[in-house]
């Protein structure tokens, strides 16, 4: 009678792929999630640029940002045709605002939500102003010093 070998894999090479499958996915999802966190934020500062195409538009057919005739009402607002980022999307990623709202000027604001708060925090808060100020951290990196510069740049 002849003996037949055992077919199959023994503990030892099944921990190893275990081991190897680890390290894999310890690699890969910080690097996954990291790329889900730039592309919300490419989203988000495509919107703030429409947005203030938008608001450049609403100045030329009314002469002023806010919605309000009158300047010193107290009641300074505008529409916004969308309120997050990305648009349409389930969960969105960010928050969309007007600031510093004026007849003569305005700021469209970025304020991240839920995970994207959590993980982006170097790039928190977006902004872009009338004048086409890019700016970080709700305006607090909106000077002309080159190192703040280049943060905002790497940002936007």
């Amino acid at each position: 009678m002849k003996m037949r070998g055992q077919s199959g894999f023994t503990l030892i090479e099944l921990m190893i792929v275990v081991v190897v499958v680890g390290i894999l996915a310890a690699i890969a999802y910080p690097s996954y999630r990291q790329y889900g966190v730039r592309t919300n934020r490419a989203a988000a500062t495509a919107d703030l640029a429409m947005l203030s195409q938008w608001m450049e538009r609403e100045f030329t057919a009314t002469g002023a940002y806010d919605d309000s005739p009158n300047e010193n009402d107290g009641d300074l607002r505008v529409a916004l045709p969308f309120a997050s980022s990305p648009q349409e999307d389930p969960t969105p990623a960010y928050n969309l605002s007007v600031d510093n709202l004026t007849a003569t000027t305005f700021r469209v604001v970025a304020t991240p939500i839920g995970s994207q708060a959590d993980h982006d925090a170097g790039c928190a808060v977006l902004s872009l102003d009338n004048a086409g100020v890019k700016c970080i951290q709700d305006g607090a990196s909106c000077s002309n010093v080159a190192d703040e510069r280049a943060a905002v740049d790497a940002c936007w």
